[in-house]
């Protein structure tokens, strides 16, 4: 469909980390942002971490989200979307308790300690940004730690999400901005496979012996 499609998530990471600025830390969105970011690390030598925060499903449709939460257990919404697709609030209740638990598990396989963010400029990185909200809610889980400044960056963004996030992050990054009605991440990968937990350890491996 996209002329400029990425080979798959390493070669964006290679072409996204040309326009990152000098940051200090690399937040991961799992697990599509983590080769992503594992790259934007690499190149500007900086230490990584992998962020807890996961879209909120849509239950009869997975692949759409209708808000994120965070490993802390904050939840970001779209009320336009929740509106729209009358979710009731006990749904919303029960998705987020289940998919608090996936995140819990994700970050003690992930990560061992949470960096000092106090002070720091933080690039949140992800391998698309289509509504906006896990961004949002990974911007959001480090601007509450204390990140001096926030930097949302992904080699593909809607103009929803781009929208949305700079109301959020101090600076919205990405190579290709898109206003089509609908947008899908993998339609700009031609490699978009789903990611083990295995695959996501040994990306992170290559950060920690770079």
């Amino acid at each position: 469909m996209f002329e400029d499609r990425f080979e798959d998530r390493r070669e964006a990471g290679k072409r996204l980390a040309k326009i990152i600025p000098e940051v200090d830390l690399i937040a991961a969105i799992p697990r599509g942002g983590v080769p992503v970011a594992v790259e934007v690390a690499k190149r500007l030598s900086k230490p990584l971490f992998v962020v807890g925060v996961r879209k909120l499903p849509i239950p009869w449709s997975p692949e759409a989200g209708f808000g994120a939460i965070d490993e802390d257990g904050n939840i970001h919404i779209s009320h336009h979307i929740v509106s729209h697709t009358r979710i009731d609030d006990m749904t919303v209740e029960k998705i987020a308790e289940d998919v608090l638990k996936e995140v819990k598990r994700r970050i003690s396989i992930y990560r061992k300690t949470l960096p000092e963010i106090a002070g720091k400029v933080v690039a949140v990185i992800d391998d698309g940004f289509a509504t906006g909200l896990t961004a949002v809610a990974a911007v959001e889980f480090v601007r509450v730690k204390g990140a001096e400044e926030v930097i949302a960056a992904a080699p593909c963004c809607s103009i929803t999400a781009y929208e949305i996030l700079k109301k959020h992050a101090d600076r919205v990054l990405y190579l290709i901005k898109s206003d089509l009605p609908v947008f899908a991440v993998a339609e700009f990968y031609r490699d978009f496979r789903d990611l083990s937990d295995r695959e996501v350890m040994e990306f992170l491996s290559e950060v920690e012996s770079h």
